[in-house]
């Protein structure tokens, strides 16, 4: 095909132009600032707020209900500290009043109400009570000491097995 020197002539600075404008589209295309991650990242952040303002609007008016505790005061190496105790039905604490190798109060156990036997290492353990807070086996002891039972101590049960006391307290404690 026959194409005039004019003709031929505009079309190859058409084509320059093309070209030149292409450039220019793909230098501007690298230039402007990537704002893909900062779209994303502002609608996560709009996301979240929408969702703590949600839980804060429940929780205000659902407020959850804290079980009462009890303050103890535990006596430790480093002195003494005062424990946030919540009633545990699976702990109870007595107030045992001796531990007897020779003794067997097992005859006796019928008549015997509110005492409570446990054998443990050979020894037949005597308490006294179910308690169950420290704080209220605690006071009981107080009472069976000015009664003269100063060898009396407070001991823990889970389940009807004996555990330590501050095992005891600290389980109650954390499960506040």
């Amino acid at each position: 095909m026959f194409v005039s020197r004019e003709t031929q002539e505009r079309l190859d600075n058409l084509e320059q132009e093309n070209s030149d404008l292409r450039k220019q589209i793909g230098e501007m295309e690298n230039s402007k600032p990537n704002t893909t991650p900062l779209r994303t990242a502002m609608i996560i952040g709009w996301v979240m707020f929408v969702l703590a303002t949600a839980l804060a609007i429940y929780l205000y008016e659902n407020p959850i209900e804290v079980e009462k505790t009890d303050t103890v005061e535990i006596v430790t190496a480093s002195g003494p500290q005062d424990w946030n105790v919540i009633p545990d039905s699976n702990i109870v604490y007595t107030v045992q009043i001796g531990a007897f190798a020779e003794f067997d109060i097992k005859p006796y156990a019928a008549d015997l109400e509110g005492v409570y036997m446990f054998e443990n290492d050979n020894l037949q353990k005597v308490s006294l009570g179910t308690f169950s807070t420290f704080n209220k086996a605690q006071e009981f002891l107080s009472k069976m000491s000015e009664m003269g039972l100063e060898f009396a101590y407070v001991v823990a049960y889970e389940n009807g097995k004996p555990i330590g006391l501050m095992h005891a307290v600290k389980k109650q404690a954390s499960e506040e």
